[in-house]
């Protein structure tokens, strides 16, 4: 089931941002990690991609956001939701982001990190945590913006 949690990026490009998992989303997310190898310099590996989604999508804890642009993704982020062993919290875990490099700099990443928050929300999530390491200082600064607190090497947004 997919569900369109955000409309329109700003600017002049329009895209659908659509959360759930169907044909059109298992594709877009297989041309994603198909990219994200390339980008690598690594071989695409589309059997080890997906195990990695079969053993998410058993689970049911796999939450991909995708944004497209007609009929062509161009950006996705993935969340994985389960219980955070530390505090108990029902959490989405920042898994993996990317957006196609002629798209970069136009807000896709923003839109769907919000789109993101929105979608953990409504699944009935208490927090989100979002990886960013130790040097990503651009990363904690936009992740600051949107309420994010410090945690270690993630960012953590917590439900209001």
């Amino acid at each position: 089931m997919s569900e369109a949690v955000n409309g329109m990026a700003e600017g002049p490009l329009s895209v659908d941002v659509v959360v759930g998992l169907d044909e059109r989303a298992i594709r877009a997310a297989f041309w994603m990690w198909e990219m994200v190898s390339a980008e690598k310099g690594k071989p695409f590996d589309q059997d080890r991609v997906a195990r990695y989604f079969a053993g998410r999508i058993e689970k049911g804890s796999l939450l991909p956001i995708i944004a497209w642009d007609g009929e062509n993704p161009i950006g996705m982020v993935f969340l994985s939701v389960d219980e955070d062993p530390f505090t108990g919290e029902m959490t989405a875990f920042g898994d993996h982001a990317f957006v196609r490099p002629e798209y970069r700099r136009d807000g896709i990443y923003r839109m769907l990190v919000d789109a993101g928050m929105q979608a953990a929300r409504l699944c009935g999530c208490e927090a989100i945590l979002a990886p960013v390491g130790h040097d990503a200082g651009f990363l904690r600064a936009f992740y600051s913006e949107r309420g994010f607190q410090e945690a270690g090497v993630f960012m953590r947004w917590r439900m209001q």
